[in-house]
């Protein structure tokens, strides 16, 4: 249960104690063996000895405690990381997607504390129903690109990063957190308390301790411009610098995906976004692709990737001088198991493997 006084009167929203929200919650499920997998690549199936549906720090802690000698402990929330740190072949899975609340926001200092199971899609939604008739609500400053329903405490876990454009990872959003450790001790860490464990556990894949509630640094929510523009390499820093000086807050850059093309990791779409101060005020009902305009994409680029990149860019320049919210622009469209759907296509093309798609970063110095 959540209580909460007027927001004029009232600077912070508190939860009620653990202890009331424990008795009043039923106890962890602890499911039997069975193979788990992550949602997007499915190139991890990984069988686990037992799935416990954590709902509390008490199911956390008992868990960990209960745990025999020598017996391994994984995490997982939204299960979109592809490297497979989230699973452990016999061990016991923490499952997070019921550890979900928000615990306390901080109208002053702009800060909310939740839980870490909590995916970016309702903290966002929440933090909106919480501060309905506020003319600035606080919301988040960023989260990861490419996909929504990532837990909080998974981003933290690998330290994601955002489109901000002089944004650090996320670790420079996060005021505090707190861990379970090996021995079921709960431990709060930030900058000035348990140091080490704050820079270890961020970024840490889940090996220093099950991160149980995260305390967020928020910002005013802002209507935001959009702003597209076909870049080449050659100009791409320049054009980043030009975006900044101009006070743009987020941004990005798509390069063009044929390999059999001139423009292949040479000609890209640049989107950046400013702030603006008057305007319309953002709608639900701007231009944006349909679910079957995503479906074609996705089948495009596989089997005529210079038709999808045409396609895309020509629907990003239409979207130029579009408005929207600085927390609903960082959504992403995605379609669960989408490539199930491109390989029964491409079977009738003479393809019969499956296929799946994972991610590959290639860092350059600019």
């Amino acid at each position: 249960m959540r209580r909460m006084s007027s927001l004029a009167a009232a600077q912070t929203l508190t939860s009620d104690t653990d202890a009331q929200i424990d008795a009043e919650r039923p106890p962890a499920r602890h499911g039997e063996s069975e193979i788990v997998n992550d949602v997007h690549a499915r190139l991890n199936a990984t069988r686990v000895r037992t799935c416990v549906e954590v709902r509390s720090v008490a199911d956390a802690r008992e868990a960990i405690l209960g745990a025999a000698p020598g017996r391994s402990i994984c995490i997982a929330g939204g299960r979109h990381a592809m490297g497979g740190q989230q699973f452990l072949e016999d061990g016991i899975l923490l499952d997070t997607r019921h550890f979900d609340r928000v615990l306390t926001l901080d109208l002053q200092c702009g800060t909310v504390e939740v839980e870490a199971g909590i995916q970016w899609p309702a903290l966002i939604q929440q933090l909106g129903e919480l501060q309905r008739g506020r003319s600035v609500p606080w919301t988040i400053r960023q989260k990861q690109t490419g996909a929504d329903r990532l837990s909080v405490g998974g981003s933290l876990s690998s330290n994601v990063h955002g489109r901000g454009l002089t944004m650090r990872p996320i670790i420079d959003d996060v005021e505090s957190f707190t861990l379970i450790d090996s021995h079921g001790d709960v431990r709060r860490c930030s900058r000035t308390e348990n140091q080490e464990l704050f820079r270890l556990a961020v970024g840490g894949y889940g090996l220093f301790g099950f991160i149980a509630t995260v305390a967020l640094r928020l910002l005013p929510r802002r209507r935001l411009r959009r702003v597209v523009d076909i870049v080449t390499t050659d100009r791409l820093v320049r054009a980043f610098e030009e975006c900044i000086a101009a006070g743009c807050l987020y941004g990005d850059f798509q390069f063009a995906v044929d390999p059999g093309s001139p423009d292949f990791l040479r000609r890209g779409i640049l989107s950046a976004y400013l702030p603006i101060e008057h305007g319309r005020r953002p709608r639900d009902g701007g231009l944006a692709l349909t679910t079957d305009q995503w479906r074609q994409l996705l089948f495009l680029a596989h089997v005529d990737k210079s038709q999808a990149f045409a396609l895309y860019a020509a629907h990003y320049l239409a979207t130029s001088g579009q408005e929207y919210w600085s927390d609903m622009h960082q959504l992403s469209f995605y379609l669960d198991d989408y490539h199930a759907q491109v390989d029964a296509r491409l079977a009738a093309h003479g393809y019969q493997d499956a296929g799946t798609e994972v991610i590959t970063e290639l860092f350059v110095p600019m």
